[in-house]
């Protein structure tokens, strides 16, 4: 029997390649898992994956008491730029 997760998508950092993140989310749900934000991969400003406040606010609804916790929270690209963001986490 094989396990099936909600996975949350994030990108707290630099704008990721949008062909291998669908490729990826594809791979994903054709395991059985449901996959949320995948609005992430399809935003960018400057060299990051949407605006400070647009990741900030990404990251702060995992803490929203009304919104259900997923299985797995998974960072779609790593790097450079999650730190501007550590004063407006809640």
């Amino acid at each position: 029997m094989t396990q099936t997760a909600t996975i949350q998508l994030i990108a707290p950092s630099g704008w990721p390649d949008a062909e291998a993140a669908r490729r990826g989310i594809e791979r994903l749900r054709r395991s059985g898992h449901q996959v949320l934000g995948e609005q992430c991969i399809k935003r960018r400003h400057l060299r990051f994956a949407g605006s400070d406040d647009e990741r900030t606010a990404e990251i702060n609804q995992l803490a929203d008491p009304d919104r259900p916790l997923p299985d797995i929270v998974m960072a779609v690209r790593g790097g450079y730029g999650a730190h501007r963001l550590l004063d407006k986490l809640d």
